[in-house]
């Protein structure tokens, strides 16, 4: 039988999605080692573009680095925010109170009209970020369970200890 203490029960806010939806978009360290290297390249680049010594006063291409800067932050500050927002609205099933035991036999969640027992080793890989876990049971479809307060919730340990057998199982 699970502890009462392991249990994680609430209901989803819109901060919630967006939280998970920033953490399923995070990439591994290498990558985003790489994709910082490159960065910083592109910006070099258009840095000589605009005031190197061998700048131009015409030409299109010049402005390829500044729009595609642009387009990225309106997509990643504006436009993914608010689809994360739109998506939380349209699901009346995210929007109804819901709750997440912690077994060592698996995760059980329930809500109403919905009760479902998920052994931990359904569970692929995880993901951890400030205000939600991502349990992932294929590369891109994950369930979010939320964490409430400031300190990890128990379901955290219970995942943990499972994901600590599993690599050394491997």
């Amino acid at each position: 039988m699970s502890d009462p203490a392991s249990t994680v029960s609430g209901t989803y806010t819109s901060r919630d999605i967006m939280s998970a939806t920033w953490v399923s978009l995070r990439p591994r360290r290498l990558v985003r080692v790489i994709g910082v290297a490159v960065l910083l390249l592109v910006l070099w680049s258009g840095w000589m573009e605009f005031f190197g010594p061998r700048a131009e006063p015409g030409g299109w291409m010049r402005w390829i680095i500044p729009f595609a800067v642009l387009y990225l932050g309106l997509v990643g500050g504006v436009l993914l925010p608010l689809k994360s927002r739109r998506a939380f609205e349209q699901r009346k099933d995210l929007q109804r109170p819901c709750s997440f035991t912690a077994s060592d036999a698996g995760l059980l969640f329930a809500t109403e009209g919905t009760t479902s027992m998920k052994p931990w080793s359904d569970y692929l890989k995880w993901k951890e970020g400030d205000a939600v876990l991502l349990l992932y049971m294929a590369d891109y479809a994950y369930q979010i369970i939320p964490n409430a307060s400031s300190r990890r919730p128990p379901i955290w340990r219970h995942s943990r200890r499972f994901w600590a057998r599993r690599s050394r199982t491997a």
